[in-house]
């Protein structure tokens, strides 16, 4: 093998590892994420469940919630659909409602961000790209060579 392909053929895999090692630290980031954000969420349960049993989120949810105590339901049969009491239909229309508006908001914040917040996973998916790009071109094209 030519000298110079064997070079090119290394720094070519060295590209690949950095884009490689470049997702696998965003995906650990997210991970870490998620898992902290659980360790904060842990007793929350149990708070949303009283603050519902005591009317802070409206009658619906304090029916709900009584409901749920009672083991007639449960959030995920409500959420899912298997409750289809108007109470649980009704549930859900707000649900989908304030998530209608909370994407929408998601979206606006994307638009005037240009996307910030992807801006690691979509560097690393660029480079992994390009890298791909260069093992694909023909040696000596475009005057690739290295």
């Amino acid at each position: 093998m030519d000298p110079l392909d064997r070079r090119r053929i290394d720094d070519l895999l060295a590209d690949m590892r950095a884009a490689t090692s470049q997702l696998r630290e965003s995906a650990a980031e997210i991970q870490r994420d998620r898992e902290e954000m659980a360790r904060k969420n842990a007793g929350k349960d149990a708070e949303y469940a009283q603050k519902a049993r005591d009317g802070e989120f409206g009658a619906d949810w304090r029916t709900l919630q009584q409901r749920i105590d009672a083991g007639m339901t449960t959030l995920a049969d409500v959420l899912s659909g298997t409750d289809e009491t108007p109470l649980a239909a009704r549930i859900r229309d707000e649900g989908a409602q304030r998530l209608a508006a909370v994407t929408m908001g998601l979206r606006e914040q994307d638009q005037r961000t240009q996307g910030s917040r992807f801006e690691g996973v979509n560097e690393s998916f660029a480079g992994l790209d390009a890298a791909y790009e260069r093992i694909l071109r023909p040696h000596g094209q475009n005057g690739a060579q290295r």
